[in-house]
């Protein structure tokens, strides 16, 4: 297929692609194409994945004729569903309105893919019933507002084709079955002109091998191997590795083939090295640490916040003198873990900084952070519109002097540069967005991050690690697809809730239903089989303890006894391994300097007995584990609490007789006294934590216990 589609393309013709990445491809191979034929320089191919072609074709024909129409973004479609439900007389019985603005916003899209109409609404069931009034107030909206969105450019198109020549010869690749809007748009340009041509993958298969593995894990493990004798055998191109869910799967993928491609990747120094595997599958934008910081930062506004939150601000290496003062950074976030609250403002970090750390290891840079961003923040009330919070938001960053100091690697370049890309988009907002709050718009641009998927780019490596829809026109030389148990291929059907099942079924929607689900199963496991000389298929024989059979799509295939368990030790198990050992015995600790007292009371011999380095490192090195704080207070603190209380109440009882003579006149209130002193110095302490319905249930908690506990002790009173 690749070769075919070359042809094409120096004949001049421009390649749409089913996928971004085969699009990568294509550009690469027609490279690699022209320096082979001796060529320095050359035009650039005309290549683009369809929904960036369609987004062209409606930007030539809007130049060539003047018109009003807004098209509105992804973001700015999910932002009008979400308001459209909020405002419904069904919102009251959802629990997620973004996620479920997305479905509708899905079912909206797979309705004008497939050209479904509008159900009457006599046969639709509730969930449809909502969607479909909520369909007409959309419609409604945007025709009011002179707007329209992706789904209608296809039918735009039609009706001035005449002005659509952008392109006049196109070549459609790595499409194994077009759309209805697809064929629709396709046969009308071509009525009025445009020349198409459709390229098959081209069989070219030698080898099948079905293999199982013992689980997950030591399948990822077999296929990194494979891909290594294969690279140390002289493949150095056209290696695929297919995996169901490489998202999910993302960092155990990195690791396993790190591990066994990179070894030396684990060494300091050598972890931004390049490798010679890219996994094409990216993550959504807010889980790149980068990215996650900057959203912290944003979340952390005047008011407390949870305390793991500022945590991983305090720690993270992408504000400013983030690695050189990283370890007076990690003393303090100790520090507040042990002596602060689960929620915590930035403006209370002064007050701990300066009564729990010394002098030489606070924090100083990070504090002054704090108070700049705190200046910041205050002139941030009141509703705005979209494109102000972005810049209010970037100013807000750079208070705290994201992304950092340090130089950043290729990868992070391209986050943060995509960063920006969603702050632009994010600004241009406008036509769907009201004036919103600060927490409204952090709000949405939250899940702009969260719906944003992104992989840095590299460049073309021998090994390419992908997933089912990226490997759509792909063509290897060697491919393993990984996953293939009966539990997860053919994959369940998941039919979209807004779109009556029946109707779903009729349009052939593939997912929809489990017939339909085998039917693209079946189809992609030909169409994979097709696009290799060697294919190796996978599945796990075991999820934990419970046992799996592979898939019926891959049994005839399966050879006897052809289990790969990727057995080996990896590259950290090796170095170890390979240590060399002296014994010694060092049973003396250093004698404690005159005038020192080691504390600790009996722990000190509990430690000692246990353990007696252990007893060394606490009480004599005064190593101590980081702290978690949680919800109100922990069990030492209630100790010591109780153990005021009771202090108080028996220096105010004096005596035995004394508790007798007020026991049924003033008792109450002296323990009630006793428990308002012992508690005041922890509502100082602890203002968040010791709200006023806090401090009443923990008052007469220990009012309780207290009188529980005398009642115990003096039964006859």
């Amino acid at each position: 297929m690749e070769t075919d589609v070359l042809d094409y393309l120096r004949r001049g013709y421009t390649a749409v692609c089913a996928s971004s990445r085969l699009a990568r491809r294509l550009q690469y191979r027609y490279a690699q194409s022209q320096i082979s034929a001796g060529h320095d320089a050359w035009a650039t191919p005309d290549i683009l994945p369809w929904t960036a072609w369609l987004q062209r074709c409606w930007d030539e024909m809007t130049i060539k004729k003047d018109r009003n129409l807004v098209l509105l973004r992804t973001e700015q479609q999910l932002y009008i569903w979400q308001k459209i439900i909020q405002r419904s007389s069904h919102a009251r019985q959802l629990l997620q309105l973004p996620a479920t603005a997305r479905l509708a916003l899905n079912a909206w899209n797979i309705m004008h893919e497939w050209q479904i109409p509008l159900c009457p609404e006599g046969s639709l069931n509730e969930d449809a019933v909502a969607f479909r009034a909520w369909v007409k107030t959309y419609q409604q909206y945007i025709q009011d507002k002179g707007l329209i969105d992706t789904t209608a450019i296809p039918d735009l198109l039609l009706n001035d084709a005449s002005r659509v020549t952008a392109d006049i010869a196109v070549v459609l690749a790595g499409f194994d079955d077009l759309t209805p809007v697809q064929q629709h748009l396709i046969s009308g340009l071509g009525k009025a002109g445009m020349e198409f041509h459709v390229i098959a993958t081209a069989g070219r298969n030698i080898s099948v091998t079905a293999v199982g593995a013992a689980d997950a894990r030591l399948e990822i493990r077999a296929a990194a191997l494979w891909c290594r004798r294969l690279l140390e055998s002289g493949v150095t191109d056209n290696i695929g590795v297919v995996v169901q869910d490489p998202r999910s799967l993302h960092a155990r993928l990195q690791d396993t083939f790190d591990d066994v491609l990179v070894p030396g990747s684990i060494l300091a120094g050598n972890e931004r090295g390049s490798r010679p595997f890219s996994i094409i599958q990216g993550l959504s934008l807010n889980r790149y640490p980068l990215i996650k910081t900057a959203l912290d930062i944003l979340e952390l506004g005047d008011l407390p916040v949870a305390l793991e939150l500022l945590s991983s601000v305090i720690r993270s290496p992408f504000t400013r003198a983030g690695e050189t003062e990283s370890q007076d950074r990690a003393r303090f976030d100790a520090c507040l873990r042990k002596h602060g609250e689960h929620r915590m403002a930035l403006k209370s970090l002064d007050y701990y900084a300066g009564r729990y750390l010394r002098q030489g290891g606070v924090p100083g840079v990070f504090l002054e952070l704090c108070r700049n961003y705190l200046e910041a923040f205050r002139g941030t009330g009141g509703k705005r519109p979209v494109y102000e919070w972005a810049g209010v938001f970037t100013g807000l960053l750079n208070r705290f002097g994201w992304p950092g100091d340090r130089k950043l690697n290729s990868a992070e370049y391209q986050i943060v540069s995509e960063w920006r890309n969603l702050m632009e988009r994010f600004a241009s907002l406008d036509p769907a967005f009201n004036s919103l709050n600060y927490r409204e718009a952090l709000g949405q641009l939250k899940q702009f991050a969260v719906g944003t998927g992104f992989q840095p780019e590299t460049g073309e490596t021998p090994v390419q690690i992908m997933g089912m829809a990226g490997a759509a026109g792909m063509q290897f030389d060697h491919l393993w697809v990984m996953g293939l148990d009966e539990e997860s291929w053919p994959n369940q059907a998941h039919p979209n809730p807004f779109i009556p099942i029946g109707v779903q079924r009729d349009a052939g929607i593939p997912g929809a239903t489990a017939a339909a689900a085998l039917m693209q199963a079946t189809r992609d496991m030909d169409r994979l089989i097709q696009s290799t000389r060697e294919i190796i298929l996978s599945y796990p024989a075991y999820n934990q303890d419970r046992p799996l059979r592979p898939s019926p799509l891959i049994r005839q295939y399966l050879q006897p006894d052809s289990v790969r368990n990727g057995h080996g030790q990896d590259y950290a198990a090796i170095q170890f391994g390979s240590r060399r050992l002296t014994d010694c015995v060092d049973d003396t600790a250093p004698a404690i300097p005159e005038g020192e007292s080691v504390s600790g009371g009996t722990a000190l011999f509990a430690d000692q007995a246990a353990c007696p380095f252990r007893a060394c490192a606490r009480h004599r090195l005064y190593a101590e584990g980081v702290e978690y704080r949680d919800i109100g207070l922990d069990a030492r603190e209630r100790g010591s609490i109780m153990h005021d209380v009771m202090q108080r109440l028996w220096g105010k009882l004096q005596d035995h007789a004394t508790l007798l003579a007020v026991w049924d006149r003033e008792l109450d209130d002296i323990i009630n006294q006793s428990v308002s002193s012992a508690l005041s110095p922890y509502r100082k302490k602890y203002p968040v934590t010791f709200t006023d319905s806090f401090n009443r249930l923990e008052a007469a908690r220990i009012g309780a216990v207290v009188h529980d506990w005398l009642e115990l002790v003096f039964p006859c009173h």
